[in-house]
């Protein structure tokens, strides 16, 4: 943009009030300012191919999401925000860039720096919790299990007995239902009351 002549400082002077955001892949004050920067380089960059091994992958892997592209829009807004109100409050615009890989790497550090946040260190890098093989959805298999356990007829008749209702569940299909509305029933209940799971 400044080798167009389009830079802040330019602008600026014609409008003031102008707020002139750059949502960039380094910044431009550091030593890789003028590397390319596209979402799997920064995931690279910042090593979540590395946790996803340390998570339990057989090789490092990217998250498959190009969270880095649509993460750093998040702390982009924010920021333009913050100057919108600082513009209101003083009539004055400003400058403000926002780096992908800069942006990125606070947000795993602060996740995963652990026993490195001290000096001298007390552990390893990771936040052992996130980073278990056993930390993975199980909703799958008590679901295979519900459904299937549905399909006796003892079990069907144990629990219309238990609920003081007729249960119609002539299918596969109509049991799964079932099973997926009284999931997302007890899911609500457990949310409503911060009940913890862990």
């Amino acid at each position: 943009m400044e080798r167009l002549g389009l830079g802040y400082e330019a602008l600026a002077e014609i409008n003031p009030r102008l707020i002139y955001t750059g949502l960039v892949g380094y910044d431009p004050r550091g030593p890789y300012a003028a590397l390319p920067a596209y979402d799997d380089l920064i995931q690279g960059a910042i090593g979540l191919p590395a946790l996803a091994r340390m998570a339990g992958s057989d090789e490092p892997r990217y998250v498959p999401l190009t969270i880095a592209d649509y993460f750093v829009g998040i702390p982009g807004v924010t920021a333009m925000l913050g100057a919108v109100h600082y513009r209101a409050r003083t009539g004055k615009g400003q400058q403000l860039t926002v780096p992908m890989f800069e942006t990125m790497a606070q947000l795993v550090l602060a996740v995963h720096l652990s026993g490195r946040t001290y000096e001298p260190s007390i552990g390893d890098p990771g936040y052992l919790r996130l980073l278990t093989p056993q930390r993975k959805p199980i909703v799958d298999k008590f679901h295979a299990e519900a459904v299937k356990a549905l399909s006796s007829p003892e079990v069907k008749k144990q629990l219309e007995e238990q609920l003081g209702m007729r249960l119609v569940l002539s299918t596969p299909d109509e049991m799964a239902s079932f099973v997926d509305g009284e999931m997302a029933k007890w899911s609500r209940i457990i949310r409503e009351n911060d009940i913890r799971l862990d």
